[in-house]
């Protein structure tokens, strides 16, 4: 977690160059690596022509071009839905996340423990029963203050669930 106080800023264009002039003479561009700036390492991963969501700041993601804004409510957290073509996605930010233990029983139930942001997460596959789309993708990590963020990709097709893995990649925590 950040130290209360200290500021971390993305970059506002990557990737950044320094010259270095190798041991023949000649010059070479090589990336120039910044360390601790930031306890945590936000994603820089926005597949192309996907727009960037703020939930709060030091939390957002990235949804694909066609997502349309479908609304959302809760009592103790801050909640929405996009739903596109084939797809609608989900979020939860607040102090309950959603309870993926719930779920174990569902059809073919898979989780496995990824990084998000810099962050340790756990993200689980399944076919939902409570719902009418075939497919089901969730994420679920700290988002620092106290809260937890969980993102819920439901599809229509195993093939058409394949955008979550980018949406999961996206997901940026600054907090």
């Amino acid at each position: 977690m950040r130290r209360a106080g200290s500021r971390c800023r993305r970059p506002s264009r990557l990737p950044w160059f320094v010259k270095r002039r190798h041991r023949n003479g000649r010059e070479i561009a090589a990336p120039l690596l910044v360390a601790g700036a930031c306890a945590t390492v936000p994603s820089l991963t926005t597949p192309g022509g996907w727009e960037r969501f703020e939930i709060e700041p030091g939390v957002e993601f990235a949804v694909p071009p066609d997502a349309q804004r479908a609304g959302g409510t809760a009592v103790d957290s801050v909640v929405g839905v996009f739903d596109g073509d084939g797809y609608r996605i989900t979020y939860d930010l607040g102090r309950f996340g959603e309870n993926l233990q719930s779920l174990l029983g569902e059809e073919s139930y898979r989780s496995q423990p990824r990084d998000i942001g810099g962050r340790s997460a756990v993200k689980i596959a399944f076919r939902p029963s409570d719902e009418p789309f075939a497919w089901a993708r969730i994420a679920q990590v700290d988002a620092g203050s106290g809260q937890t963020l969980t993102v819920r990709v439901s599809c229509q097709s195993v093939e058409r669930c394949t955008l979550a893995e980018d949406l999961f990649d996206s997901i940026v925590l600054t907090r």
